[in-house]
């Protein structure tokens, strides 16, 4: 192979793989703001909700380790004639003073309107918490 047609492969082959890596980086930005727009979205979803009513679960998700370490979701049910079920989801290491706090039977209480939720302890303690998805708009 001579030394001109060498250089025509490795210049082949340099265009395909910037051609290639900008492909997957205008991709991995496209993907990026679609999941940011649609924890906007989640996040405004959840804002409308209003309820009162009581953590029924907390799930730690305990039968897989890597989920156990990195996730959790708290179960609430609603105290009126609807009986709606609430389903937050979190990441630990960014609401482990959530994780600290919660406990099955508490009270929690959200108005409409509001990023945040207030949980009563049974000793009168009261902590407000964001909601999920709201964790992770910033």
């Amino acid at each position: 192979m001579t030394k001109r047609a060498l250089n025509i492969l490795l210049l082949l082959l340099a265009s395909g793989l910037v051609i290639f890596g900008g492909i997957w980086f205008i991709y991995y930005l496209s993907m990026q703001q679609a999941n940011k727009e649609g924890v906007i979205i989640a996040c405004n979803e959840n804002t409308q909700e209003e309820y009162i009513g009581q953590v029924t679960d907390i799930e730690r998700f305990e039968y897989d380790e890597f989920m156990n370490t990195r996730f959790f979701s708290i179960r609430i049910e609603t105290d009126d004639s609807l009986k709606k079920v609430i389903n937050y989801q979190y990441n630990l290491p960014d609401n482990k003073y959530l994780s600290d706090f919660i406990e099955i039977g508490q009270i929690a209480l959200k108005e409409t309107g509001s990023k945040t939720f207030l949980l009563s302890d049974h000793q009168g303690n009261e902590r407000s918490f964001l909601v999920a998805k709201c964790d992770m708009v910033k």
